[in-house]
């Protein structure tokens, strides 16, 4: 942040404070700001005094230091400050203001002054909301200039400006397709399937999702065009051809993408190594690679297999004898093929290289150090390891996830159909069984084993051949225990690809002891690892060694990926090194050293995941999920790995509540809390009863998690764990909340913020709060459910917790929601939602896009309206969380009303209903019998109508819900309807009196349907309608109750 004055910087300050009170004057510029909030936002950690004391103090020197420019901050009142900016150039307002005007040359000058993130470097924890809404506004501009360019065929100016979209915000998918346009249209193709592939990586390995379908669409699309011109293209005259390539039984199947880029790798460089697992394919590539370049090299193509040879003499015989050539007993093999190959151009294949590494590395090297026109392509486990030698890791075929394949039998027929992992099963399973198909019955189970075999293609090969004998469920069953499954006798495969195993046995066979010792211990980890995860596993090995070596030798694979640097084997690999820990009798002792490192970083992610560096441990909890899965699928006898399995799974409820995997969560805790440990009462014991209740309550087992809540209070009662004993009294609280005891809930709330406050503990006691002004808006006191909100806010921000402070600014959302402030609400909802993405809450996501389909629906715009609630709507259903599904079924059921689609609102309805019926919260069936009651209302039942309505009358009546007045509003047009127009206009002014004194206005839409209800209650009564009107208005809330809507029409008269 930088502050000139009439030109000249401004003076040193004491205190940063000061900055960060000018910057925040200036972002509300034009608005006052309260003093009260100003304090408590700056120094969130100090007394109420205090705090206004630094305010006071820091103000003075900000006026001091301003100088002549002191004014600009104004007092309009002694509460209040605002800042005066007419005339001062601030980069942001000029930002702001070049947005504000829809043409290239402002959007330019925009994005020229976004110079980095605001207030880069600030720690205060108010800003990343602001600076999150900046980004959002550069990168809309980046993307309109980018579009205007491609427009223009200005395909590197295209290039420039998605790229720097790309920078400030790499987890969108729109910059990327503009980026992989641009270079497509500017004719480089690779690089844009490349900026895909990309895009693909850093997706899976952080947020472990995949690019939008509209992302891979265009990626597909653009590859099809890239294999069609190549195809096209039209071969160059060659006049000399020698050598030849092997002619294969089966097609090459997928490997589009990567024919493009080995045969680009193979123009920049002279040497390229395909690298990877046996099996993995890379003799099938490099021969495709070599046919698909052979016109550019009018000598050719001759492909070198070393596989049959032994010795290392022999390899340029073996050369030799590939090109045609004739022994001389006057001259090494050696220096006839360079003698042969000095003036040629052609390409030489070099195949399985990885037994005579150095002879092979020797050979390559002598070649090109005297062959300028010979490029070679290698193949081999391991690189060559020769100065400029470019190594490529061969990776398997790409396979779909099956925890992720969508719903309905045509469209996961067609969704798994596309990738070529599966292609080459059906491919193969048909040719050792004609009459194989695929079908909606089967498809999943397909997917299912080409993933377990992770694309590699011997795998994938060799599952498919025991189609011919065994049904696809029980391959896939015995492929996760029966290596001998992927054994084949076929004559026509080479001695070392006879198994996959014996392909591994090949690689194992060639490892120090050291290395065989490290190699077996790694197969406990599941999803990988880190180094200082193996390091806990071989305290006495030079570990960093030991898996560089591994890696080498493409038994593990190394991934660098947004600052998280991961090993990893294919599952088959693993498999394998299994049953070497098995052999090796070190199998329980391993698994215990890994179920105690996985219990400890778990807990230290738990402890991280409450504070400033949430977004770090939540990513590490992700990348090290598959680990804990494991570790807590065996049930121990020994009573310390007992404890670690409790520690690891207590530790882990607050990943599952916040990935919303409730169920998960649930089962897990289950299974762990059933061994034989609660004759034990521990800390451990304790939370994971804790996670339990947790997993209980939101998936609406209010009975079950009050059992457990009271049985962790019983323990941390018993250990004497206050805070534990004080959180374990919170839970029950939200319990009694949603189980129509909301009295006890508050007092029991109350009496938890007064210890929290006593123990230090802003973040607990700021949740309390927050709870408290649900409550209070469930009451209908709207503007004091409001202010709790402002104080859970103050709260969250001295504890420094993103997920919790955004989940405080949630709340001021549907206050302000509540109390008519739709644009304000909705601009919150907005940011709290791409903070909730980043952060993958599931839940809080599927909440805010909920009530941003409420916004748009209060404002009459269904299609957005409709379009929010459904994707909410899917969330709730992934994440199996009841109470968000009957809302959001509530919420498609009122859209389908306004549409007069009365069939898929009833179903919506009654789904929300049963869903309520279950959950047992009166205020929410409140809502869904007057959802009935309208129903039958627009059907013309009014018999129904009637009857729905007075049962959700009377639940409102019992809980004095003063929010409900929309109960009240929709009743007086079933009064209207059935001509008791007097009525009608009392419940209406009642209604609008109560909607008056708690600040709850109706929505647009209602206040529409509201005023035509008016007028024509108006043309009905007359003159009598204000006087009926202001009898409904001066009723209290039992007389509103027990009498009016019990009495008879008045008697119309002329």
């Amino acid at each position: 942040m930088r502050v000139l004055v009439e030109g000249a910087e401004l003076p040193p300050l004491r205190s940063r404070k000061a900055l960060w009170l000018l910057a925040v004057l200036v972002l509300r510029q034009g608005r006052r700001v309260e003093r009260d909030w100003l304090a408590s936002l700056l120094w969130p950690d100090a007394e109420h005094t205090k705090a206004f004391a630094n305010l006071r103090a820091v103000l003075s020197e900000l006026r001091q230091a301003l100088g002549s420019q002191g004014y600009r901050i104004q007092s309009p009142d002694r509460r209040s400050l605002e800042m005066d900016l007419e005339g001062a150039e601030i980069d942001l307002v000029e930002f702001e203001n070049a947005l504000a005007t829809p043409t290239l040359a402002s959007l330019q000058s925009a994005v020229d002054i976004y110079q980095g993130h605001l207030l880069e470097g600030c720690p205060e924890e108010w800003v990343p909301q602001e600076r999150a809404a900046r980004e959002h506004k550069c990168i809309q501009a980046l993307l309109q200039l980018g579009d205007s360019a491609h427009a223009a065929q200005d395909f590197p100016a295209a290039q420039a400006w998605f790229q720097r979209a790309i920078q400030i915000d790499p987890w969108r998918d729109a910059p990327r397709r503009g980026l992989m346009e641009a270079f497509a249209a500017g004719g480089d193709t690779n690089e844009a399937l490349q900026v895909y592939r990309q895009f693909e990586d850093h997706l899976k390995g952080e947020a472990r999702t995949v690019p939008d379908q509209q992302t891979t669409d265009l990626y597909l699309r653009l590859r099809a065009e890239a294999k069609t011109k190549t195809r096209e293209t039209p071969p160059a005259p060659t006049t000399i051809f020698a050598g030849s390539l092997p002619h294969p039984f089966t097609d090459l199947v997928g490997r589009e993408d990567e024919r493009i880029e080995v045969a680009s790798l193979l123009r920049r460089s002279r040497l390229v190594t395909l690298t990877g697992l046996g099996g993995i394919g890379k003799t099938r590539l490099a021969v495709a690679v070599a046919k698909d370049v052979v016109r550019d090299y009018p000598h050719g193509v001759t492909l070198v297999s070393l596989e049959a040879i032994q010795d290392e003499s022999d390899i340029p015989r073996q050369i030799g004898q590939a090109l045609s050539l004739s022994e001389s007993p006057d001259q090494p093999w050696m220096e006839i093929v360079v003698g042969h190959l000095a003036e040629k151009r052609m390409i030489l294949v070099l195949d399985n290289c990885e037994h005579l590494l150095r002879a092979s590395a020797q050979a390559v090297s002598a070649i090109l150090q005297s062959c300028a026109g010979v490029r070679i392509l290698a193949t081999s486990r391991e690189s060559l390891g020769i100065p400029g030698e470019t190594a490529w890791y061969v990776p398997g075929l790409a396979v779909p996830n099956p925890n992720h394949l969508p719903a309905g039998s045509s469209t996961l027929r067609r969704v798994v159909l596309a990738y070529e992992g599966v292609q080459l099963f059906i491919e193969r399973a048909q040719a050792a069984r004609p009459n194989f198909a695929v079908n909606a019955a089967n498809v999943t189970v397909i997917a299912q084993i080409c993933a377990y075999l992770e694309g590699i293609p011997l795998a994938i090969e060799l599952a498919a051949a025991r189609v011919r004998s065994m049904p696809l469920e029980e391959i896939a069953e015995r492929l996760q225990t029966d290596f001998a499954l992927l054994a084949t006798t076929g004559k026509s495969i080479v001695i070392r690809q006879q198994a996959l195993k014996a392909t591994l046995d090949w690689s194992y066979n060639t490892l120090t002891a050291e290395e065989k010792n490290l190699f077996a211990r790694l197969s406990v980890f599941a999803g990988g690892w880190t180094l200082p995860a193996a390091e806990s596993l071989a305290e006495d090995q030079p570990v960093p060694d030991l898996l560089a070596s591994l890696v080498d030798k493409s038994l593990i694979r190394f991934e660098d990926q947004d600052d998280s640097e991961r090993y990893r084997m294919v599952e088959m690999v693993r498999h394998f090194a299994s049953e070497k820990l098995v052999e090796s009798g070190e199998q329980e002792t391993i698994r215990a050293k890994h179920r105690h490192w996985c219990a400890l970083f778990a807990e230290r992610a738990a402890a991280g995941i409450l504070g400033v560096e949430q977004p770090r441990w939540m990513r590490a909890l992700i990348f090290e999920y598959d680990n804990f899965r494991h570790a807590l699928a065996f049930a121990p006898q020994e009573e310390s790995a007992i404890q670690d399995t409790l520690r690891l799974a207590g530790a882990l409820w607050r990943y599952w509540y916040s990935r919303g995997q409730f169920v998960e969560g649930k089962e897990a805790l289950e299974r762990v809390l059933h061994q034989d440990a609660r004759a034990i009462p521990t800390p451990a014991l304790a939370l994971s009863l804790h996670g339990l209740g947790v997993m209980h309550f939101r998936l609406g087992e209010f009975t079950e998690a009050e059992y457990t809540h009271r049985q962790a209070l019983a323990i941390r009662e018993a250990i004497q764990d206050h805070p534990g004993i004080v959180e374990s009294r919170f839970n029950l609280a939200n319990i009694a909340s949603q189980t129509s005891r909301r009295e006890e809930a508050i007092v029991l709330w109350q009496d938890c913020i007064q210890d929290w406050e006593s123990l230090g503990n802003h973040r607990m006691a700021g949740l309390a709060l927050g709870n408290l002004g649900t409550a209070e808006i469930e009451r209908g006191h709207y503007q004091a459910g409001r202010d709790y909100y402002e104080r859970s806010w103050k709260a969250l921000i001295k504890n420094g917790d993103p997920h919790t402070i955004v989940w405080a600014e949630s709340q001021l959302a549907n206050a302000d929601q509540d109390l008519g402030h739709l644009a304000e609400a909705q601009a919150r909802h907005e940011s709290c939602l791409q903070t909730f993405i980043k952060m993958g809450d599931k839940r809080a996501i599927a909440w805010t896009l909920h009530k941003l389909g409420a916004i748009a629906f209060d404002r009459g715009t269904m299609p957005e309206a409709e379009e929010k609630l459904n994707q909410a709507n899917d969330l709730f259903v992934e994440i199996s969380d009841p109470q968000g599904l009957a809302w959001t079924h509530l919420g498609l059921a009122n859209v389908h009303l306004w549409r007069n689609d009365l069939k898929k609102a009833l179903e919506r309805i009654e789904s929300a209903h049963r869903l309520f019926q279950q959950e047992g919260n009166e205020r929410s069936l409140s809502r869904s019998h007057l959802a009935l009651a309208v129903y039958h209302l627009q059907a013309g039942d009014l018999m129904k109508a009637e009857s729905e309505f007075l049962v959700s009358i009377q639940m409102l009546q019992r809980l004095r819900d003063l929010g409900g007045m929309e109960v009240l509003e929709y009743y007086s047009r079933f009064l209207a309807a059935r001509n008791q127009p007097s009525r009608a206009a009392i419940v209406l002014g009642f209604s609008a009196q109560i909607r008056a004194q708690i600040a709850h206005p109706a929505s647009p839409l209602e206040q529409k349907e509201i005023e035509k209800l008016v007028q024509s209650l108006q043309g009905q009564l007359g003159p009598s309608f204000d006087s009926r009107w202001q009898t409904g208005a001066n009723f209290s809330w039992d007389q509103i109750f027990e009498q009016i809507l019990t009495e008879p029409e008045p008697v119309m008269t002329a």
